[in-house]
């Protein structure tokens, strides 16, 4: 099984990699590759390609080495022929993820670009402001720069927990058919939390009954829903990791993993809170 190279990966008019492209071309796109997975060794082989190739920074957590380690785990060989096809489903929703991200990140690049070339002009005309406010200002920027690079990282990290978490899931529910019925309210869930975020409204009951509560912290929507079934709690999280930051039954991480996430979502001993403040 062998990847379109990076070098060969498509381009925007901008010169940046085209992500839509990179992961949905029907052809030799990332998510195509999964539907060449007949068997738990070829899915497995194919992820971890995929997550070499998408994550080669010298920088990169940690975990993406430990991760590619635990993928036997994760997708066992014993896994029943039933679940196969629901656990694709799954790491494609997850790449998707992942996709979304990485547009994001493009469009981030592009508008870094742009205000380059602004600083460069600006720069021609700072000769008579003194040497201090230049300091300042160029301080600003590296951190700036700091904080992106830093969030990128977590971002990393929490799409591998994205994998581990929904492995386990599915793995556990080998029997179940209706996999996608069962996942069903974690998306609306995450589609409530994302409104309520945008609209800094609270509108109730929550997919599983709870409630919905907005609060501003910061000038930003700080969403709060409880009365979540812990592998909700578990599913959702990651989804919300890759979109901001998380706190769960009150608790949060610098360090987020499959078993940070599991612990958290265990304190309460029943239905778990998720509290949620995008970044987006």
């Amino acid at each position: 099984m062998t990847l379109v190279n990076r070098s060969g990966w498509a381009k925007t008019p901008e010169e940046t990699v085209d992500w839509e492209q990179v992961f949905e071309a029907p052809e030799n796109g990332l998510i195509a590759l999964l539907s060449k997975a007949h068997s738990p060794q070829a899915l497995r082989q194919i992820t971890m390609l995929i997550i070499q190739q998408l994550y080669i920074r010298k920088d990169d957590p940690a975990e993406v080495a430990r991760f590619t380690k635990e993928l036997g785990t994760l997708i066992p060989d014993d896994l029943p022929a039933v679940s196969l096809p629901h656990i694709v489903v799954a790491v494609t929703d997850i790449l998707r993820n992942i996709k979304n991200y990485r547009i994001n990140k493009a469009a981030e690049f592009a508008r870094e670009k742009a205000r380059e070339r602004v600083q460069k002009s600006r720069d021609g005309k700072e000769v008579g402001k003194s040497d201090a406010a230049i300091a300042r200002r160029r301080e600003a920027e590296r951190t700036a720069d700091r904080k992106r690079k830093r969030f990128r990282m977590f971002a990393v990290a929490a799409s591998l927990v994205a994998l581990a978490v929904v492995g386990g899931i599915v793995y556990k529910m080998g029997s179940v058919p209706d996999l996608e019925k069962k996942l069903e309210p974690n998306r609306l869930l995450v589609q409530q939390m994302t409104e309520a975020a945008k609209t800094r409204k609270a509108t109730g009951p929550n997919a599983f009954g709870g409630k919905i509560g907005v609060d501003i912290v910061s000038d930003r929507a700080a969403v709060t829903v409880d009365g979540i079934p812990q592998d909700a709690c578990m599913s959702v999280s990651w989804v919300l990791l890759n979109r901001g930051f998380i706190a769960i039954n009150g608790k949060t991480s610098n360090k987020f993993g499959p078993t940070v996430i599991k612990e958290l979502c265990s304190l309460s001993g029943g239905l778990t809170t998720i509290t949620w403040v995008s970044v987006q």
